[in-house]
């Protein structure tokens, strides 16, 4: 009985003793976290990491108080919740307390205003935070007046011309905060202009407005042009610049300013804007005019001078502070006295002609210049021979004021003519025919006996001639003559 009792008490601690091995080998490992407790308030974030290499999943036992995503715990809402991790067979655990936070509920739009057109649709974006902390708002949209604009979560749809107001509310944590969009509709319309923005300058030398510039605007309606549109523009500093109502900018001093147009159209006002810049600047070109005035100088005879003329420049840009300079390029021919932008001009005494030219300086810069010749008058037949009268007016400059017509004169040439002393003298002035024609120029007789030493005669209006005769044409028969060709050598027959 005994041996009995003995074998049964051996038995059920073998079966004790087996099924204490066998619970021990079904007991579920343990997954190593870096964190097993968290205190968070509602809008916070905290990170948990697992002790494992493996592909690890997260769960939260109440997505109402956190959510977890690879780790990231946020909390949502007042209370406790587990949150979970596996890896194979491995499980951690993380209790999590949720408290309220003692942070305002804010919202920030990615917009807070809006300017659409009619048809147009715009998204707006409403981020909730919490004590600096992105949190799962609800967001409620709302809009004053759907007559105007519509709204859709965030999608904002322009219905007409007007104004008003999209609403968009927070709700997390059982707080609520809203904030507002300001929607203003017009029409689909705009004012497109010929430049994005517009440079100008303006003379430091002076106070005048040197460089303007013009504004071209077009109105297009639904993306078609329309005509027949008046603008007005104004500046909003007209001490930087001015414009008119053509839409004609005008620099007035440096600075940046905004030029505005504007237009009413289907009763709704367009405008458009752009920047003007007015820079201060010494490089100009200046203009000059310098009106009537004589070229040629006429002396009546040599060792007479009386010759004077006046000369009146404009220029622009012009003020009266600029400083000014005429000079002469060769006061033995002709000086020059001035007085602002009016000069007189002297042919010098005792000079037997040519040209000066007579330049105008504004600020040391040369802006023009005319050239005045001094010069004795040849309008007769005798004022040509009398050239011959002394070495002096061999040498002097003549103009041609008409045509000439000789009717008395058969020499080979008339001046430095064959005539005793004046034989072989040599013209080495200027004659100027101005264009004008000397005719009937006729020849004398040529005798072989009265070849020169190389078997050759000088013959023409100059004989001799080392100096310059231009602009004159010598008609004669049978042969016509144009001149600067002034010698004719024929060889005796």
């Amino acid at each position: 009985m005994k041996a009995k009792m003995y074998a049964l008490a051996l038995l059920s601690f073998v079966v004790a003793l087996c099924l204490a091995l066998c619970v021990a080998c079904t007991t579920t490992p343990t997954l190593g976290l870096d964190q097993t407790e968290l205190q968070l308030t509602v809008g916070q974030t905290a990170t948990i990491t697992a002790d494992t290499d493996e592909e690890v999943e997260w769960s939260s036992s109440d997505e109402g108080v956190v959510t977890v995503d690879d780790g990231l715990v946020t909390a949502v809402g007042e209370g406790t919740a587990t949150v979970t991790a596996t890896a194979g067979d491995a499980v951690g655990e993380c209790a999590v307390t949720v408290t309220a936070s003692t942070e305002a509920l804010s919202v920030a739009l990615s917009a807070t205003s809006l300017d659409m057109k009619i048809g147009e649709e715009r998204t707006v974006v409403a981020t909730a935070t919490q004590g600096g902390n992105v949190v799962q708002a609800a967001f409620t949209w709302s809009s004053e007046d759907d007559s105007v604009a519509t709204v859709t979560n965030g999608e904002i749809a322009a219905v007409a011309i007007g104004e008003t107001r999209i609403a968009v509310t927070a709700a997390f944590g059982g707080e609520e905060t809203t904030a507002y969009i300001a929607v203003t509709v017009k029409l689909d319309a705009e004012i497109e202009l010929s430049a994005d923005s517009f440079s100008l300058s303006v003379l430091a030398l002076c106070d005048d407005d040197v460089q303007t510039a013009t504004a071209g605007a077009t109105l297009y309606y639904q993306g078609a042009a329309q005509s027949g549109i008046s603008f007005t523009y104004t500046s909003d500093d007209e001490d930087v610049f001015t414009v008119d109502e053509e839409g004609v900018l005008t620099a007035v001093g440096a600075g940046d300013a905004t030029l505005t147009v504007s237009t009413v159209f289907m009763e709704s006002e367009i405008t458009a804007e752009c920047d003007v810049e007015v820079v201060t600047t010494n490089n100009v070109e200046f203009e000059v005019d310098f009106g009537d005035y004589d070229t040629a100088m006429l002396n009546e005879a040599i060792g007479e001078y009386d010759l004077t003329q006046q000369i009146s420049a404009s220029v622009t840009p012009w003020d009266e502070s600029l400083n000014v300079e005429w000079v002469s390029s060769d006061n033995m021919i002709a000086s020059v006295e001035y007085d602002g932008l009016t000069a007189t001009v002297e042919a010098e005494e005792g000079c037997l002609g040519g040209e000066a030219i007579i330049s105008l300086y504004v600020e040391g810069i040369e802006v023009g210049y005319v050239v005045i010749g001094v010069y004795f008058p040849i309008s007769t037949e005798q004022d040509i021979i009398d050239i011959n009268n002394s070495d002096q007016a061999l040498t002097c400059w003549y103009l041609m004021t008409n045509d000439i017509r000789l009717e008395n004169v058969y020499e080979f040439s008339l001046v430095t003519r064959n005539e005793n002393e004046t034989w072989g003298k040599t013209f080495s002035g200027v004659f100027d025919g101005n264009g004008y024609t000397i005719s009937n120029f006729r020849m004398g007789d040529v005798l072989e006996t009265e070849a020169s030493a190389n078997g050759t005669w000088n013959m023409g209006i100059i004989g001799y001639n080392t100096g310059v005769v231009r602009n004159l044409r010598v008609e004669t028969e049978p042969y016509s003559w144009i001149f600067p060709i002034t010698v004719l050598n024929i060889q005796p027959l």
